[in-house]
């Protein structure tokens, strides 16, 4: 007769690894995943507030570009939050249509109640600086072979410029809730992607999980991950040790009965 303890061993144990890997993998990693993204949105609720800037149409070209952004709708945000301190910013998405003057500086300024502040930002219209900022991936050089459908071929830059820090008591208190954003003429807005920025001024731990998010997101998940792979094997480890155990005394006791 054919013994077959051996082979069934092999397959019993296979099985048995193939569960963990698969758990350990398949399970247990996505769960990590979620469960660090929990962890991080329960510890930081918001990072930024992102508040649309709605632009009036004007009529020449050279005249000033003003827009306002309508910050009601986030007043029980500020409110909630008086000890906060957010960074001001401003991003806006420039479109740029002359060749000539390339790289230029460009004046805007903020009022928002009795805060009012005026910065400049160097926009830079250059063809080849247009296309690496809009298509990381794809080299200026190699354009011509890539699908237009893979790249983004608009002559639009994205400038974000800093202002200084408000605490949500200074916000919610502000006089107005429209902030009037007025940008240097000879300078055209996208409407559909200009905003006026918020972001929370987190300390502690909550400073480094947002400003190094992808690190602290693969940090974080390997934590989780180790941590309940630990507890999976360990618990694998002792229902092995308990079944070979049962299996040995039943081994045992057939032994007794054939001699």
């Amino acid at each position: 007769m054919v013994n077959l303890a051996v082979p069934i061993a092999l397959t019993r144990q296979s099985m048995y690894y193939s569960t963990i890997l698969f758990s350990t993998f398949v399970i247990l990693l996505p769960f990590s995943i979620l469960s660090y993204l929990y962890f991080y949105s329960t510890l930081i609720p918001i990072s930024v507030l992102r508040v649309p800037i709605t632009f009036f149409p004007r009529y020449s070209f050279h005249q000033e570009r003003r827009g306002y952004a309508n910050l009601e709708p986030y007043t029980k945000v500020f409110e909630q939050t008086p000890e906060l301190v957010y960074l001001l910013s401003l991003n806006l998405d420039i479109i740029c249509y002359s060749e000539k003057n390339n790289i230029r500086s460009v004046i805007h300024n903020v009022t928002l109640g009795s805060y009012s502040a005026r910065s400049t930002f160097v926009l830079n219209c250059e063809e080849d600086y247009i296309f690496h900022s809009n298509n990381r991936l794809v080299p200026y050089k190699l354009r011509h072979y890539v699908p237009p459908q893979l790249t983004d071929i608009r002559k639009i830059v994205t400038v974000n410029s800093p202002y200084s820090l408000l605490s949500g008591r200074q916000i919610s208190q502000s006089s107005s809730h429209n902030a009037r954003i007025d940008v240097h003429k000879n300078t055209d807005v996208d409407d559909n992607h200009s905003f006026l920025e918020f972001y929370v001024q987190w300390d502690g731990i909550r400073y480094y999980m947002v400003t190094y998010y992808k690190t602290s997101l693969l940090v974080g998940t390997i934590i989780f991950w180790g941590f309940s792979s630990f507890v999976c094997l360990l618990t694998a480890m002792v229902t092995w040790s308990k079944y070979n155990e049962s299996d040995q005394e039943v081994k045992n006791i057939k032994v007794k009965k054939e001699s």
